[in-house]
């Protein structure tokens, strides 16, 4: 039932309200777009939580990581005081594991002569405190030079020896 009423066509519907062919209905555009809005704010928000949740597993390892690595070098920092206050022995020994509640690590000890200037051997040693954990890849290293034992027995005055009086000079400090 359409009239031509000069060159506009206008098609009448059971509400007898005229309106133009092929129009597609004001509410079924809005839904459309409303569907579409939806759907990109899902995606962004799909995009913005993979984004925040990655970064927080990284940050999480990364605190695990320097746990564990202030962790051993704590551990390394206990050895090597006794090896300084006499309780270890400054000889290679090890790998060794830690008391419980430390097992998963292990220490060794590493000790290398120092030569002198002259090529010959000093009285100083290159001490070297190895930590490992059993199973993470955590080592941790710490080196210091201690003066031998003979060596510090020798030339460091203590309580028990004295120097006699003022113009006796201290012991000289070995060469390097």
């Amino acid at each position: 039932m359409a009239r031509r009423v000069g060159v506009v066509f206008f098609v009448f519907t059971k509400s007898s309200r005229p309106r133009w062919p092929r129009q597609q209905p004001a509410f079924k555009q809005t839904k459309a777009s409303v569907l579409l809005e939806v759907v990109l704010a899902l995606t962004l928000f799909v995009f913005a939580a993979t984004v925040i949740t990655g970064g927080l597993n990284a940050s999480v390892q990364e605190v695990e990581r320097l746990r564990l690595n202030v962790h051993a070098s704590d551990l390394a920092i206990s050895v090597l005081s006794e090896v300084q206050m006499g309780l270890k022995a400054p000889e290679a020994a090890g790998p060794e594991p830690f008391e419980p509640p430390f097992d998963a690590w292990t220490w060794q000890l590493e000790v290398t002569p120092v030569e002198n200037l002259a090529g010959g051997p000093s009285s100083l040693r290159n001490v070297e405190v190895i930590v490992r954990h059993q199973t993470r890849p955590i080592v941790r290293r710490l080196t210091q030079f201690l003066l031998a034992p003979a060596a510090a027995n020798s030339t460091t005055p203590s309580p028990d020896n004295p120097p006699r009086s003022m113009e006796e000079p201290f012991p000289e400090i070995p060469e390097l």
